[in-house]
């Protein structure tokens, strides 16, 4: 069985913003390992170490008006700076240099729209963080490719 890890980023008390951790939520911990960040930082690499597949999970504010699924793309290990803030790519990337990290990557980006201080998601971040739950449970069967 292959070890999966759920990265949800976000910020539950900005609305929207925590669609990532709220997505989290939908899936049993006993089939993957989750894990809650504000932010990606360039300590994020070495979670990475020992799973076969990893997906973040984070909202969108590119416009898309659908969720996204799609591969982590990473070349050769740039110089990463090291900054308060990083990417999934560039997290891969530290992962793959520095902690042998050999699987796949995956993020899920969720398009959002309010980041209002409050907590709770809107209806429409609610129905795309359900689709999203969808999405990543059929791309990434549980029972019996992505188990602890």
């Amino acid at each position: 069985m292959q070890k999966c890890l759920l990265i949800g980023i976000g910020n539950r008390l900005r609305r929207d913003d925590g669609v990532g951790p709220f997505v989290l939520d939908q899936f049993t911990a006993e089939h993957w390992q989750k894990v809650e960040l504000l932010q990606l930082t360039p300590e994020t690499a070495e979670l990475l170490s020992g799973f076969d597949h990893v997906v973040f999970v984070d909202a969108d504010v590119s416009g898309l008006r659908a969720v996204t699924i799609e591969p982590v793309s990473v070349g050769p290990a740039p110089g990463v700076p090291l900054t308060h803030f990083s990417t999934p790519e560039a997290i891969v990337a530290m992962a793959r240099t520095l902690f042998d990290f050999r699987g796949k990557a995956h993020v899920c980006r969720i398009p959002v729209w309010d980041f209002e201080f409050a907590e709770g998601l809107s209806f429409a971040a609610q129905k795309r963080a359900a689709e999203a739950a969808r999405i990543i449970a059929t791309s990434f069967p549980v029972d019996s490719t992505c188990m602890l």
